[in-house]
């Protein structure tokens, strides 16, 4: 017993030095159970036998047997913003977010199991004070697709099995953000449209809260392979398909009193001799029509389509002694195919706009150890390293993301022969990173308009529940 505990804390620790573990890539989420988030999500080889393998390799869902598992994993996360030019630091509003998984398995056969899950494979969300300097890209933002994705896996020959899910994607989408005065036309002219900007509104002056969400149906689907030629190695590979939905969603826009009043007579753009809005009239009250009716500015209908990208995962698992397990994954993601979004408003009197984002495709590279020297007692350790999908010219209070690295652990229990218990835990370390709190007017912003330092991490944890039937 002494001699295999020595073994499990010496792989562990070599273990805890290996380069690699994330949590998530722009919205990707590699935790889909306490055991999972204890290996940093590698596992394609061989995945946890918890249901889990439904997200990480459908063809390896025989190992779980008959089994529910009920997973909870809640997030902790801390970040925030400082502009030099200014010394004034935002911090983001660092609420706990909740991720639920469920996985049910059934063998069916010898040779095929069937399974179904409930997981959350993409997923964010940013809260920042409507008061902060990002707002008026977004200070509330949020971003998820939960699948259901039900699941067969058959062995073709022996060592030698392949595995196909469904993905059913249900989306839903958020952004808040702070329209600005500035950039709003006070009159129309011959010569185009007047500005309150130009009629000497100061720059970042709320006038209009707006709101925008709504939720989609998208279908894809997940194929795994699982070779296994000899019993102390196997490999793996997984293929993800991207979703795309297109979303009826609504805007709710609330007006924020400005307090602002007209400082010289403004004259009319066909009668220069005529004012058209006199000297101290209310700025509220020339938007108030804006905000009733079919104003600009009232609550209606907007179309725009959301995105989630392919991914392949390739993986290797070794068994070097009976007690200690070592994995290794490479994860590649078409981040590119998220390019941007376009808001198109049903009321036409409402100012469409584009959000950039042209992510960039990316690796991952993830690693773990577990260890079982103690009976019903499994230790894991992870780490991985992913890149940046997020370009330098779009880091922003929507999505302030740049490269990332995770420490993982924890531990499985079986609590008794049809129960078992996993913990996990997982710090997220972000290195900062220059970003922007606007877009200088401009429809695409470049790395020019960068003008402040966004700082973040994140801890996580885990427990799953797993139940043999």
């Amino acid at each position: 017993m002494v001699r295999l505990v020595s073994r499990c804390a010496l792989a562990l620790g070599a273990g805890a030095f290996v380069p690699s573990a994330l949590l998530a890539q722009a919205t990707a989420i590699a935790e889909q159970s306490a055991c999972a988030q204890a290996r940093a999500g590698a596992g394609v080889a061989s995945p946890c036998a918890d249901g889990s393998a439904i997200v990480y390799n459908p063809a390896a869902i025989g190992a779980a047997g008959n089994q529910l598992s009920v997973s909870g994993i809640g997030t902790a996360p801390g970040g925030s913003f400082t502009r030099p030019s200014t010394g004034v630091t935002d911090d983001l509003r660092g609420a706990a977010n909740g991720i639920p998984t469920v996985y049910l398995t059934r063998r069916l056969t010898d040779r095929a199991t069937f399974g179904v899950g409930v997981s959350l494979p993409f997923s964010s969300s940013v809260e920042w004070a409507d008061n902060a300097a990002g707002r008026f890209v977004a200070f509330q933002s949020g971003f998820r697709r939960t699948d259901l994705t039900p699941t067969i896996a058959y062995q073709l020959a022996k060592g030698i099995t392949l595995g196909v899910g469904a993905n059913v994607g249900f989306f839903s989408t958020r952004l808040r953000e702070r329209l600005d005065l500035a950039r709003v036309p006070a009159l129309v002219t011959p010569g185009g449209p007047i500005t309150f900007g130009q009629a000497g509104v100061a720059a970042n002056t709320d006038f209009a809260d707006q709101d925008i969400g709504g939720n989609g149906v998208g279908i894809g689907g997940t194929v795994g392979l699982l070779l296994e030629p000899v019993k102390w190695a196997s490999l793996g590979a997984r293929y993800q398909s991207s979703q795309s939905v297109d979303i009826t969603g609504t805007a709710d826009f609330t007006a924020v009193r400005t307090g602002l009043v007209v400082p010289a007579n403004i004259p009319s753009p066909t009668n220069p001799a005529q004012t058209a809005i006199p000297r101290g009239a209310s700025v509220d009250a020339i938007l108030g029509p804006n905000f009733i009716g079919t104003g600009a500015y009232t609550d209606g209908a907007v179309a725009y389509r959301a995105r989630t990208p392919d991914q392949v995962t390739v993986g290797l698992a070794l068994v070097p002694t009976k007690s200690v397990r070592v994995l290794a994954d490479a994860q590649y993601t078409w981040w590119s195919k998220v390019d941007s979004v376009r808001y198109d408003f049903a009321n036409a009197l409402t100012p469409d706009f584009t959000v950039q984002q042209r992510f960039a495709n990316t690796w991952a590279w993830r690693g773990a150890v577990e260890c079982t020297a103690v009976k019903d007692i499994a230790f894991r350790l992870g780490y991985a390293w992913l890149d940046a999908a997020v370009p330098a010219q779009n880091v922003t209070t929507e999505l302030p993301e740049a490269s990332r690295q995770l420490f993982s652990a924890g531990v499985g229990y079986q609590v008794s022969k049809g129960v078992k218990l996993d913990v996990g835990y997982t710090y997220l370390r972000q290195p900062d990173r220059i970003g922007r709190a606007g877009d200088g007017n401009l429809p695409v912003p470049t790395t020019a308009q960068n003008d402040g330092l966004f700082r973040y991490q994140t801890h996580l944890f885990a427990a799953t529940l797993a139940f043999a039937y």
